[in-house]
């Protein structure tokens, strides 16, 4: 079986496969020929590239058809240009600029797994990817919790092989609670036993390249000395940040040139790749007899380390020579019986050299090798999983069983020189599809791969030979699938549409469909169930299909049987021939009959003719013990044990079988009847009590419409007194379950010591059966449902499953299929996991200055000619403001004269004047700032890896430019506040150092206070301007802006951080300095070491108040307007706020600022 889900990047395999048994030597994995492979799945890759693999045939389709998959390294991981270009930081750069990927890393379904949206961000891609794949891998092997002997959760072990950690590097500016969780290795095992709920042992390792064959190694391992009786082994790699590209690059382990080379004398380093690959593992005996789709063998599996290797990244052949000649004689394989290597063959020189030098030294010297040796690598098509590389390697092995084809080794065009010609000793690299076809005898690969740092492993598998199967004709099957929810459910159910509608699905029988989708998977609440008979009739049952919610707890069971009137020859005919348990209860019943001298049933419940007398007694006899006995044997497939044990099954059948006995011997033939009537019991006993009737009772109350009257009376009475003895004679026990008497009407409670006694039985005998009040006492407390199960056999058993599927009833449905349809796990879909974004994009490391550089005096700069206009008043800059007489000489000065140079402002962000105000020109100002005197200041403020100039900057310019004017203009507002409004933020500012931008500040003030701005930028050597922000200014009296403030301060609460932090538990939360500015803030906004003022803030839950407090910046040796930092920092509070995500709108935020 092959699957794969569309987050990775080939495909999905699906296998069975065994460990050994659990007597075998503990030293060695002594793998001999019992032993077999446990069931696997491999979840490597999938792709929506050209090429690219989300399904198995389609990975099959990409091997056979040799697609390359390599692509440049994509901008969702991280910018390639910064590392590949010339100017790439020293240290930082790297040749490699291509790999190969999933396409996306960033999706989970964190609601099916129950992880919060917070912690699935801080959680590794390689846990999500391995959650996901853990999911889909045990669905497929028909993995249902605690279902059978070897699926039991206590016993489950989960060994994950892994390496690379890189999501470390992107979380470390967002570093949260979930960190830890989310990035130590040892939680990609623990994360799985977790969400599983798995008690079996729990392992993460790392051997670098050859993590996830040393994980199946351990996983057997465990299977061979009883640690588990089932486990989940392979390995994960997926790349997020460019340190260990630049690491190997710098190592001279990459190839500048694109896809891994294998064998070919081009090679010159490897191509990355990633992945998740995952098998399901046990014993070849559990998957015999748990029905499992078995399809290859583990023959052997060792490992050793090459420990004299000249360097520890260099491969040492003696050493994988010695590994190989070891485990082929532990597990008693000729060396001759391999025909086929999926080789390591990462495509370095030093690598491929040594791979093939020891797989042809074990494998093609075995004297009576006649067939070729087939060598192959899959790092051809899809790159080096790194630690997910083994279990790469044996998927492919295992489509190559299926397909019966070795796929081109498409990197081959040269053939290594160093490698000894393959003629020699008829070692083959294909290059072009050669057939691999089932020949007498199994057919077996062996798996080579080996890790950076000298561990070495591989593995032999053997082709598991396919059982014919006969399949039962005219059986109705139970088809149900199931989903946590009614949107998931319907996704589900298209799956399967197009699922049977896929011709190459048409050879998996319909019982194996029926056997894997209701009895193989987990069940969810939502959920869907039909009967149907074939895979025509599921296409249309399942598209008239409802969805059914079962919740709450499945109420009682109650058996409710017929009476002798249902009795046929043959009733039980067809479920006697399909199920071995019916069939055994049967043969019990009338082995027993037999053996006590009565008439068998067995040709009554099969419909085969009989030698019985001419009188009819044994026919009679026989219809009695036949109706108990298939009542037993139904009741016995729905609970395997019915009977409430007042009586044993024996007795019970020595019973009945003797009071036919006795009536047919004790009342003359035909001196009693029975009639139905179509009336209830009073209106009957009106019409008994009139005198012609008075022989006749009521023998059965069916319902409120419908009773049988019976009689004369008289004539059953001798059977009376010897029933009474009879019963004495036979051990009577308390019910172990409640029991509804049909001779009393009501419900006896189990454990009852007086209801069933010897003369119970012949009350049961002579009075009337009151069926339809016991019935009602049966079903007083709840709604009820009908489940028929023998109005025609299988059939009828089937559409009461499909009911009761779509309930919370508790049943084994192994057990159902193991007795109505025996069947294995097929290859169905798979449910469908919910692709959720969740990523935190990798940032460059940032390292500030601890302090603002000393000598930030602005630059003086000079305009290039003719693209300033000119100031109407030259005048050298002033740090106080001009005399009258001056201000008014000034605008007498030329219109159009040039500038030589511009006299600096006071003000450290504005820069130089570049023209005065005057009443000539409206009062307008202008000032040219170099946008390298911000910087400091732009730098400190990082949004999505950019320098944006921050509101405050803007702030500092308006303000800086209003107050220069105002002075030199000589314009008195009093004791006045300047007051921003309708301010529009155009177009943001960006700072990129090597651009040389000048920043222009444009400033325009009334005599009556009024008056307006814009903030421009233009490169230095150019006429176009960008403009950033505009609006108005307004100089306001303290008085009116006080009474303005006032106002509004009654709008918030007067709250202080303790009143907030006093509230109940659970309604604020406080946090930190470095919570803010180093996980809350940087998901937005990145800000320097100098804008971190808040040292806390306590907000309540809801959002809707907060209080934060705030150290002011030491004083500045600069001079500032309005000290643009702490403006900056006034902001922080209202933005957490804002964008808590509890606020929808915010009509006002007020700020309240206590100075200590």
């Amino acid at each position: 079986m092959i699957i794969v889900s569309p987050v990775d990047w080939l495909s999905v395999v699906q296998w069975v496969a065994s460990a050994v048994p659990a007597d075998a030597p503990t030293q060695v994995l002594n793998f001999g020929p019992s032993s077999g492979l446990l069931r696997i799945l491999d979840k490597s890759f999938s792709s929506e590239k050209p090429g690219g693999a989300r399904t198995a045939n389609e990975l099959w389709e990409l091997l056979e058809r040799g697609i390359n998959t390599v692509s440049e390294i994509p901008a969702n991981r991280f910018q390639l240009e910064r590392y590949t270009s010339a100017d790439a930081k020293s240290g930082r750069g790297m040749k490699a600029r291509t790999a190969n990927f999933i396409d996306c890393p960033d999706e989970f379904d964190y609601k099916f797994f129950k992880v919060s949206p917070r912690e699935a961000k801080s959680m590794d891609p390689q846990q999500r990817n391995l959650l996901h794949t853990a999911h889909d891998a045990l669905e497929n092997a028909g993995y249902v919790a605690d279902a059978t002997p070897s699926f039991q959760r206590d016993t489950f072990g989960c060994f994950i092989g892994t390496a690379t950690h890189d999501y470390a590097d992107n979380l470390r500016k967002n570093i949260d609670v979930h960190y830890s969780t989310g990035t130590l290795k040892a939680f990609l095992s623990g994360r799985i036993s977790y969400a599983m709920q798995l008690g079996g042992p729990s392992l993460t390792l790392d051997t670098a390249c050859s993590s996830s064959i040393v994980a199946i190694h351990s996983a057997c391992r465990s299977l061979v000395n009883g640690d588990c009786s089932a486990a989940i082994a392979g390995g994960v790699n997926i790349m997020t940040s460019p340190d260990m590209f630049i690491g190997l690059d710098h190592g001279h382990f990459l190839s500048p040139t694109g896809q891994c080379k294998s064998f070919d004398a081009s090679a010159d380093g490897y191509s990355r790749s990633e992945g998740c690959s995952l098998f399901v593992l046990k014993r070849l005996s559990d998957a015999v007899a748990e029905n499992d789709d078995i399809l290859g063998v583990i023959r052997g599996i060792d490992l050793n380390q090459s420990g004299e290797a000249h360097s520890i990244t260099h491969p040492h052949v003696p050493s994988q020579v010695s590994l190989m000649n070891r485990f082929l004689k532990n597990s008693g394989v000729n060396a001759s019986r391999v025909s086929v290597v999926e080789a390591h063959g990462t495509g370095t020189q030093a690598g491929d050299f040594a791979d093939l030098q020891s797989i042809r030294a074990v494998l093609c010297r075995a004297p009576d090798s006649r067939n070729p040796l087939h060598v192959t690598s899959i790092k051809a098509n899809i790159g080096h999983l790194e630690a997910a590389s083994g279990a790469a390697g044996l998927a492919k092995l295992l489509l190559m069983f299926q397909h019966e084809t070795i796929p081109a080794q498409i990197s081959l065009k040269t053939l290594n020189p160093r490698i000894t010609p393959l003629a020699q000793d008829n070692t083959v690299i294909d290059t072009v599809p050669t057939p691999w076809v089932r020949g007498s005898s199994p057919r077996m690969a062996l798996l080579n791969n080996f890790g950076a740092s000298g561990s070495n492993g591989a593995l032999i598998v053997e082709e598991y030979p396919k059982q014919a199967k006969a399949f039962a004709s005219g059986t109705s099957y139970v088809f149900g699938i199931s989903a946590k929810s009614r949107e998931v459910l319907e996704t589900l159910r298209l799956r399967y549409f197009e699922w049977l509608h896929d011709a190459r699905n048409r050879s998996i029988p319909m019982s194996d469909i029926a056997h894997t989708a209701t009895a193989r998977r987990q069940r969810y609440p939502f959920r869907i169930s039909v009967d149907v008979g074939s895979k025509e009739q599921l296409v249309q049952a399942l598209a008239s299909a409802e969805v059914s919610h079962a919740e709450g707890k499945f109420g009682q069971v109650v058996f409710v049987f017929s009476g002798q009137g249902s009795y046929y020859r043959g009733m039980g005919k067809l479920l006697y021939s399909t199920s071995p348990v019916f069939q055994r209860c049967i043969d019990r019943c009338h082995r027993y009959l037999v053996s006590k001298v009565f008439a068998g049933i067995l040709p009554s419940i099969i419909g085969e003719a009989t030698d019985s007398g001419s009188d009819g007694a044994e026919d009679f006899e026989a219809s009695q013990t036949s109706t108990i006995a298939l009542e037993v044997a139904l009741a016995t497939l729905w609970i395997h044990w019915v009977i409430a044990e007042v009586l044993s099954l024996e007795a019970a059948l020595f019973l009945v079988a003797s009071r036919a006995r006795l009536t047919w011997r004790s009342c003359a033939p035909g001196a009693t009847g029975m009639l139905a009537i179509r009336l209830g019991k009073h209106q009957i006993n009106t019409i008994l009590k009139s005198g012609s009737y008075s022989g006749l009772t009521i023998a059965c109350v069916n319902s409120d419409r419908a009773c049988v009257v019976s009689g004369p009376l008289q004539a059953m009475d001798p059977v009376l007194d010897d029933l009474t003895q009879l019963a004495r004679t036979i051990p009577l026990s308390s019910p172990k379950v409640s029991v509804g008497s049909t001779v009393l009407g009501r419900l006896v409670p189990a454990g009852d010591t007086s209801t069933f006694d010897a003369t119970y039985f012949s009350s049961h005998f002579r009075q009337p059966a009151l069926f339809a009040p016991t019935v009602d006492v049966l079903s007083a407390p709840s709604e009820v449902a009908l489940l028929p199960s023998l109005s025609n056999d299988n059939a009828t058993i089937a559409s009461s499953l499909s009911q009761l599927y779509r309930t919370s009833a508790p049943l084994n449905w192994r057990n159902v299929f193991s007795e109505l349809s025996p069947a294995t796990c097929a290859d169905l879909p798979l449910y469908p996991l919910e692709r959720n974004k969740v990523w935190v994009p990798y940032k460059e490391p940032f390292y500030e200055p601890l302090s603002p550089p000393k000598n930030m005096a602005p630059a003086r700069i000079t305009a290039p000619p003719q693209t300033i206009p000119a100031p109407q008043i030259m005048a050298p800059a002033r740090t106080t403001a001009p005399a009258r007489s001056t201000a008014r000489a000034q605008t007498t000065a030329p219109p159009q004269s040039i500038v030589q140079s511009n006299p600096i402002s006071e003000y450290t962000m504005l820069g130089g004047w570049v023209q005065y105000p005057s009443r000539e020109n409206g009062n307008a100002a202008s000032f040219d700032t170099p946008i390298e005197v911000l910087a400091p200041f732009i730098e400190g403020h990082k949004v999505a890896g950019h320098y944006l100039c921050p509101a405050s900057i803007y702030l500092e310019q308006v303000l800086s430019g209003a107050e220069l004017s105002r002075r030199h203009l000589s314009l008195d507002f009093g004791k006045s506040t300047a007051i921003l409004r309708g301010v529009t933020f155009a177009k943001p500012l960006v700072y990129h150092p090597q651009v040389n931008r000048v920043v222009r500040t444009h400033v325009t003030i009334h005599e009556n206070g009024t008056g307006f701005f814009n903030i421009t930028s233009r490169l230095q050597s150019s006429l176009n301007e960008s403009v950033h922000v505009h609006g108005e200014i307004r100089f306001q009296s303290i008085g009116e802006t006080a009474a303005g403030l006032d106002s509004e301060f009654r709008l918030m609460p007067r709250l202080s951080a303790s009143e907030i932090g006093s509230r109940k538990e659970g309604q604020s939360e406080v946090y930190t300095t470095r919570t803010l500015y180093e996980v809350v803030f940087p998901r937005v906004v990145e800000y320097s070491a100098k804008y971190h003022t808040i040292q806390s803030l306590t907000a309540s839950t809801n959002g809707m108040d907060g209080i934060a407090q705030v150290k002011l910046p030491d004083a500045p040796r600069l001079s500032f307007a309005a000290r643009p930092i702490f403006a900056d920092t006034l902001l922080h509070t209202a933005g957490f706020l804002a964008h808590s995500g509890h606020v929808q709108v915010i009509a006002q935020i007020v700020y309240s600022m206590q100075l200590r």
